[in-house]
């Protein structure tokens, strides 16, 4: 039988019995016999370690299968019912103040936004150049570029079309 020995990780004392945030830990045979630690701390060291190395793969594979798993799972709730839910909730707030529904387990509602949209990526440029030249640097991207476009100034080939998106929300 293997004694287990319990690690307190802040200070590193050890203890006999299970104790509140202790680490457990093995005690080998050849350990507790006193073997010379070159006779059996290497190898010992060196299998335990690939062990967890092999059972946090595992277990991280298992992760990935799960995780895609859900991801489907999520990807065929909102393929089905996304868009009869954005009826429901629209059937509730058109002709009311209200933007938005609270439900059991969440919030859905429309949210306005402006999008931006670069038509003209050229023209688009053209303007940065003169008006924000470290939005152009060896790489311009259409993410840096809306980012300082200025909000009420009109941007040749930049068109700002208005949009109501549909969202859900959940508690924290």
């Amino acid at each position: 039988m293997m004694t287990m020995l319990y690690v307190d990780p802040l200070t590193g004392d050890t203890f006999d019995e299970p104790q509140e945030g202790c680490l457990e830990i093995e005690v080998p045979k050849e350990e507790e016999e006193q073997q010379p630690d070159r006779e059996w701390l290497p190898n010992y060291f060196m299998e335990r370690f690939l062990t967890i190395k092999a059972k946090r793969e595992v277990l991280q594979a298992q992760l990935e299968v799960r995780m895609e798993s859900l991801a489907q799972e999520e990807r065929t709730l909102n393929w089905r019912y996304r868009a009869r839910l954005e009826q429901v909730v629209l059937r509730e707030v058109t002709g009311t103040k209200r933007k938005s529904v609270d439900y059991d387990y969440g919030r859905a509602g429309i949210r306005k936004s402006t999008k931006t949209i670069v038509s003209d990526e050229d023209a688009a440029m053209s303007w940065a150049e003169d008006n924000c030249p470290e939005a152009v640097k060896v790489v311009t991207t259409k993410k840096l570029l809306k980012s300082v476009l200025p909000k009420s100034e009109t941007v040749p080939g930049v068109e700002r079309v208005s949009e109501s998106t549909f969202y859900v929300s959940y508690p924290k």
